[in-house]
């Protein structure tokens, strides 16, 4: 069948780049092979999704729009204890039952308007990064949200298809429930790294499951020189891109505080030894105000004179990220995207892994005798690999650049696979 439009479905449009860098590499490399394609955002945020893409976009979750609130009050003129107590149970027992309503209908009427909206597309691509996941809004979130998609894909008579995703731990049985049966209604299934595979099948999903790398791998990127405020400097140009706790624990998680105070300890280090430390966010909204904190922290222990070895530019999109990554010669991070994507253009990444994923991907580059886990990270342990990925950094980057490339040439075989318009 001829594959005329394709609907991308994923989280995208939130401030995470990594999820955009992504997205960013499906639409360019399926509009290489299908240039006459009609690409739609099925997304997270349809605003974002509009102006980044500049594709039309539909939601992928109902508003929350329902407060529960019942259209009656309690009367002030109630006087008897015993009536007020029947009246207030009263009360929120009909309130309950009014929500419960309310979310029903709002729910019926989003999948009515979502049938509609697949009506304009032939094939939905489940991608982006950790679409198997549980962890925002546990089963009844993102898990729910590809079951009911995929169910409606299938009603439709379109063709469904995870493109290269991630897989995380599903601990809850109606999450497993949901992620197996969606898988299973695919007409074609592919997942990042061995690990996400090892997760869908030990939860039941049966079949083809194959292994193509995470499509951000598939990136085009252009090389530049350094930016004009950056050449000349003596010392090396170090990339420091940190994690917000929200992305898996909370802020007072004794763990992230000591990873917070070892990294703040190390950028004073790496300022004091006369290195060049550029920061950047690959979660926008998330990690931003950590940087902020970390330079805070700076200007309290040494003033304002390393600030010209500082530099922060804005960073709003992929293009953004990107042109700072390559400004830099080492990267120290802990996002899966902030490593990956600095792999992509061969720099050095000394890796605080808070997550599997980022585990998975450092020893799948070759590169796991420089990922540390977050849990046990300190200060000398930071200098000391830090340093030995400096003095072997030559020999490092030649071999992510082979790595890359064999990556980038599995990514083309999977693209000509389910996108060649011969073979459609």
């Amino acid at each position: 069948m001829s594959i005329r439009s394709i609907g991308l479905f994923g989280t995208f449009g939130s401030g995470n780049l990594g999820d955009a860098a992504i997205q960013t590499a499906a639409i360019h490399n399926i509009k290489k092979c299908l240039p006459a394609v009609k690409i739609y955002g099925f997304a997270g945020n349809i605003i974002n999704t509009k102006e980044i893409y500049g594709i039309e976009s539909f939601p992928i979750y109902r508003p929350v729009n329902w407060n529960g609130h019942a259209p009656w009050r309690q009367e002030d003129t109630v006087s008897n204890s015993i009536m007020k107590k029947l009246l207030m149970l009263s009360i929120r027992f009909f309130k309950a039952i009014a929500s419960r309503l309310g979310r029903i209908l709002s729910e019926s009427v989003f999948i009515v308007k979502s049938y509609k909206n697949l009506q304009k597309i032939d094939t939905l691509i489940v991608s982006g990064g950790g679409q198997i996941d549980e962890f925002w809004g546990g089963a009844w979130g993102h898990p729910y949200a590809i079951f009911k998609w995929a169910l409606m894909v299938k009603v439709s008579k379109k063709n469904l298809i995870f493109l290269s995703v991630g897989a995380s731990s599903l601990s809850s049985s109606l999450s497993r429930f949901f992620v197996k049966k969606a898988l299973m209604l695919a007409d074609y299934r592919s997942y990042r790294d061995n690990y996400s595979r090892r997760v869908v099948e030990s939860i039941g999903a049966t079949g083809e499951n194959l292994v193509y790398p995470d499509l951000a791998f598939s990136l085009p990127v252009f090389p530049q020189d350094k930016s004009e405020r950056l050449r000349g400097k003596s010392r090396l140009i170090v990339g420091v891109s940190p994690i917000a706790a929200h992305a898996w624990t909370i802020p007072e998680d004794p763990a992230y505080q000591n990873y917070l105070n070892q990294l703040k300890a190390m950028v004073l280090w790496l300022l004091q030894e006369g290195y060049t430390v550029v920061f950047f966010p690959s979660q926008t909204k998330m990690d931003t105000p950590i940087i902020k904190d970390i330079r805070k922290h700076v200007h309290d222990h040494l003033g304002p004179e390393p600030e010209d070895k500082i530099i922060e530019g804005p960073i709003s999109t992929v293009n953004d990220l990107m042109s700072q990554i390559l400004d830099t010669d080492i990267v120290i991070a802990s996002r899966l995207h902030g490593v990956l994507l600095s792999h992509l253009v061969h720099k050095p990444v000394l890796a605080i892994s808070y997550e599997k994923k980022i585990d998975t991907h450092m020893d799948d580059m070759g590169m796991s005798e420089f990922c540390l886990n977050l849990n046990q990270v300190s200060l000398p342990i930071l200098k000391t690999r830090f340093q030995q990925l400096e003095s072997s950094r030559d020999i490092v980057a030649g071999q992510l650049a082979d790595k890359i490339s064999s990556y980038q040439k599995a990514l083309q075989e999977q693209y000509d696979r389910l996108f060649q318009p011969e073979m459609n």
